[in-house]
């Protein structure tokens, strides 16, 4: 049990007990640019984080933003591998790149299962790299952009237009 009376954690993993209307503690938060902060925030629904049975699920928008801020949290702590411009490293650069695009791949079937069509989550995965792109011009969201702007060119080819909903 946390202060606030259930057992709601951190959703960046750290272990910190957090409010359940958060996504992640206080500590991890800093890490997120305030313009996804903002986008996390606007599609969150006070609704979605209760015990209720018939509590509503994230939306689509919900879904890829906050997944977008939990990578930007794992990035920016370190999480996955740093890239060391003094070494040649481009096989962490590789399994970075590999574990957001695993991550984003799996919010993007959520979302094209709640609120979003396959047009939407292109759209919507374009602005959140505007954002990472403007917010951050450190080299480390390289795989976070890679990931974000493959996922990206995937979901616009018309020839898997089947493949995604």
């Amino acid at each position: 049990m946390t202060a606030w009376g259930i057992g709601h954690h951190c959703h960046a993993r750290c272990g910190r007990p957090c409010q359940p209307k958060y996504l992640c503690c206080p500590t991890c938060w800093r890490f997120v640019p305030k313009a996804l902060g903002r986008e996390v925030f606007a599609h969150f629904m006070p609704a979605q984080c209760t015990d209720a049975e018939d509590r509503p699920n994230p939306t689509g928008r919900w879904e890829l933003a906050a997944t977008a801020a939990l990578l930007t949290v794992a990035l920016r702590r370190s999480t996955l591998p740093p890239e060391d411009p003094k070494m040649d490293n481009s096989h962490l650069r590789e399994k970075g790149r590999a574990y957001c695009q695993l991550r984003m791949r799996g919010s993007c079937e959520a979302a094209l299962h709640t609120d979003m069509e396959r047009p939407e989550v292109v759209e919507y995965l374009g602005r959140l790299c505007g954002l990472l792109d403007r917010a951050t011009k450190r080299e480390a969201f390289a795989p976070l952009s890679a990931a974000m702007q493959a996922l990206m060119a995937e979901y616009s080819n018309p020839a898997r237009a089947g493949d995604h909903g």
